[in-house]
């Protein structure tokens, strides 16, 4: 009788509390709009998985959600994936933990954490996915509209942190943002923090957490001449294990920019053409690559491109492989790809700098930072980083910094920091989440170099290419 009454509730579009002893998988398979669910405190075991669609509204959306400072465990003792979500629209899932049972992680299952699969305007938030045997995240089908925030992946046995689309562009996600999530300690030799396969566009893949993986930190492929993709704000270190893998890959049209990689065992970004796969306008710019085992910043497939853009990176290998063009002489790099005010430190190879002068500078290694052992990326006084950058609408000068500080677009500084004060004033990286600036700071004279006004970007120069990058048609939404 009392679990007629709670369904006949959940069909009446109310709000339903549950609690490790009720029966969530039936309560939870077919949800109305409006409805919500509210999950106290406790571990929930179940055989199977909990199956999840529904179609709710902007003005009555489902909800999924934690109880007030409760930490609810969902955890599958057999599943293939402990929560899959299809088919739905306007859900929103809270403050969740996803994992196996013990014994199910003894018996190296594969199973996922969540699997999605063709929805759209979804938002994922402050969930935890851990103890997972393959991959914690998975998108699946055609997504739109989906918002993957504020989450934790972590301790996968054999597995990818977060995985969209299927590999051929059959499936794909658009116009979504997964930002500000902490992803770290994966297992596996092959996983991935973040993969973004062919077919994925106009994502904003920003202010990520990614940390100690054996593979790949974040790999975003071709948008299959879509909309470009925006990864920026990012920090990603500690990934490799063989000296072949990549702390960020980037293999088709995005917007590369504030994104700080350091310690990698292996390339610290590798930036070139996937297969045979659509390979143009790549704009990376303002990024930080210090201390790889292999090369800094790895470049191929560029020349005859069009809007290709490196311009105010910084790399800072001082006693090992800076940068690489390979295969200069069969399109690596050419007169139409726009290269600028890049500072380099360590062995650069496959160009000629006297074609390219004004391309790469030679930077000061590691004293161009305030202390590079304690992960302090910010530019010290003195550093050749400061006020170097293209300030040119050319050079993609975004309008603030990986601490979400305003850039100088007059005088803008290379790398991801814009200088403020002689230290670091924002978030310290740290393993944990990445917490931004309210954008607000007195700006002081820094060692001499630097008593110019940082109030406010200057008009007109700001992400000019981003203009004639938006008149690309955007792929038409499939129902």
């Amino acid at each position: 009788m009392l679990l007629w009454v709670l369904a006949t509730t959940l069909a009446n579009a109310a709000t339903v509390n549950v609690d490790p002893t009720s029966s969530i998988q039936t309560l939870t398979s077919a949800l109305t709009p409006g409805t919500e669910v509210v999950f106290a405190d406790g571990t929930y075991t179940f055989t199977g998985i909990l199956d999840w669609t529904g179609l709710g509204t902007a003005e009555a959306p489902i909800i999924l959600r934690a109880d007030e400072g409760a930490h609810p465990v969902l955890q599958t003792s057999d599943g293939w994936v402990v929560a899959r979500l299809r088919d739905s629209s306007f859900v929103q899932i809270k403050g969740l933990t996803f994992s196996g049972t013990p014994d199910l992680l003894a018996g190296e299952s594969t199973f996922g954490g969540l699997s999605v699969t063709t929805v759209s305007d979804v938002t994922i938030t402050d969930c935890v996915f851990t103890n997972i045997g393959g991959t914690a995240v998975g998108f699946g089908g055609n997504n739109t509209d989906v918002t993957f925030e504020r989450n934790e992946i972590s301790h996968t046995d054999n597995g990818s942190g977060l995985v969209v689309g299927c590999g051929d562009a059959s499936c794909w996600m658009q116009d979504s943002v997964i930002a500000n999530n902490w992803i770290h300690d994966l297992g596996g030799e092959y996983g991935y923090g973040m993969l973004f396969e062919s077919g994925t566009q106009n994502v904003e893949v920003a202010d990520n957490v990614v940390y100690n993986m054996a593979f790949r930190g974040i790999q975003v492929e071709s948008t299959e001449y879509g909309d470009p993709n925006q990864v920026h704000g990012n920090v990603v270190w500690a990934i490799g294990s063989d000296g072949d893998d990549v702390g960020i890959g980037i293999y088709g049209a995005a917007v590369v920019q504030n994104n700080v990689i350091f310690n990698i065992t292996g390339r610290g970004m590798r930036i070139g053409q996937d297969g045979d796969r659509p390979f143009e306008r790549v704009a990376v710019s303002f990024n930080t690559i210090v201390n790889t085992t292999d090369w800094g910043l790895d470049l191929s497939a560029w020349g005859e491109r069009e809007g290709m853009v490196l311009a105010n990176n910084v790399v800072a290998n001082p006693v090992t492989r800076a940068l690489r063009v390979q295969n200069p002489a069969d399109g690596g790099i050419d007169a139409a790809n726009y290269l600028s005010n890049n500072i380099v430190t360590g062995y650069v190879e496959g160009l000629d700098p006297l074609l390219y002068p004004t391309a790469f500078i030679p930077g000061s290694g590691f004293s161009d930072f305030v202390d590079v052992a304690a992960w302090n990326f910010y530019p010290a006084v003195g550093s050749a980083l400061i006020d170097s950058g293209d300030a040119s609408g050319a050079a993609f000068v975004p309008t603030d910094d990986f601490n979400a500080m305003p850039r100088d677009g007059g005088n803008p500084d290379v790398g991801a920091y814009e200088v403020w004060q002689t230290d670091n004033p924002g978030w310290v990286i740290s393993e944990g989440f990445k917490t931004l600036t309210d954008g607000q700071i007195d700006p002081i004279e820094v060692g001499g170099c630097c008593n110019k006004d940082k109030s406010a970007p200057e008009e007109g120069l700001v992400l000019v290419p981003v203009l004639a990058y938006a008149l690309r048609s955007r792929r038409a939404r499939r129902t």
